[in-house]
């Protein structure tokens, strides 16, 4: 008996184990038609990069340094005005948030105030 559940247990292992292997190398050719697709898919953007390249000559490459340089310290520019306003409407919230905390604080102690209040009243009325 315990021999023959040892062979079945053998033999469900056996195409369990088949049935992985063949799913790992259906895996393993999925992935190599990828890599071999991003390689051609490469080959491909690279040679049009090759086509589209002209080369420039010195002055207007560094011409074109330039122009990078002015579009960013004028992009610098644009920030700061943004980093301004952000100040601005973080003060304003902060400030909203201030007032929202004291109204708070004050609610807590009104609250306290009421609760020292109602524990006399309601041990007077054990009394009875």
């Amino acid at each position: 008996m315990l021999e023959t559940n040892y062979i079945n247990k053998e033999d469900e292992l056996r195409t369990q184990l088949s049935w992985f292997i063949s799913d790992q190398t259906q895996l393993s050719k999925i992935y190599r038609r990828d890599v071999e697709e991003l390689k051609r898919m490469q080959q491909e953007h690279m040679s049009k990069l090759d086509i589209n390249s002209n080369p420039l000559s010195f002055d207007e490459l560094i011409q074109k340094q330039i122009n990078k340089y002015y579009h960013y310290r004028n992009s610098d520019d644009d920030e700061e005005d943004d980093d301004q306003e952000n100040l601005e409407h973080e003060g304003k919230l902060i400030n909203e948030l201030d007032k929202l905390h004291e109204d708070h604080v004050l609610w807590l102690k009104k609250k306290k105030k009421d609760s020292k209040i109602m524990v006399p009243i309601t041990e007077r009325l054990r009394m009875f």
